[in-house]
């Protein structure tokens, strides 16, 4: 991957934990989005509905899949000349590409989750239901605040945030969707995670 996509993932969206308020916050993506931006990352991902709003304030309304679930996107037209210049695309084909992947095969935008808290994890097998999403992540330092564990952002983690994890994953896994984490899996020697990153997640 080149190293200026990896610099165009941006967080976004920060503690916008209803659908309201991720609208009432969709001037983050837009401005970011027209700035070039391949990704972006909804924090503290709370519900269902709060992850349709996210998935729909990055979308042009004519885009169809997924729609019946989703609803219409919200991206409104006249900021696609910048980055379809960023991207090296017509505008046109910016406007059919620039929309997230996997749920568009051909999408070329990458939208991620953080579930990082218990309010997270009690809605996580709902969450990883929405469509649009191609990956979520973990986040242990905030995980421990929220299980009032403070100072658990490293390992060895106390059993209710591995809890937590495992639900995560678990949820996600039944989904096809990818679960970054930094934590151990003890479960799998260092030679079965190599195997894993390498075969499973580099294929994606």
């Amino acid at each position: 991957m080149d190293i200026l996509l990896l610099l165009l993932f941006v967080h976004s969206l920060q503690n916008a934990i209803t659908p309201e308020e991720v609208r009432y916050n969709a001037w983050q993506a837009r401005h970011l989005l027209t700035a070039g931006v391949h990704g972006i990352l909804h924090t503290h991902t709370r519900s269902a509905e709060s992850v349709k709003a996210f998935v729909q304030v990055t979308r042009y309304p004519y885009q169809q899949l997924g729609r019946e679930y989703i609803g219409e996107g919200l991206r409104g037209s006249g900021g696609q000349k910048k980055p379809a210049e960023i991207w090296g695309l017509e505008q046109s084909k910016y406007t059919d590409v620039a929309d997230p992947w996997p749920l568009h095969p051909d999408g070329e935008l990458i939208l991620g989750l953080k579930i990082e808290d218990r309010h997270c994890v009690a809605n996580v097998d709902d969450i990883a239901k929405v469509p649009g999403f191609a990956f979520a992540e973990g986040g242990p330092g905030d995980m421990g605040m929220s299980y009032m564990q403070p100072d658990a952002h490293d390992p060895p983690y106390p059993d209710v945030m591995n809890e937590a994890r495992n639900k995560i994953k678990s949820a996600l896994e039944k989904n096809g969707i990818v679960f970054y984490s930094s934590w151990l899996d003890e479960s799998m020697s260092q030679t079965e995670r190599l195997d894993y990153i390498i075969d499973k997640l580099g294929a994606r």
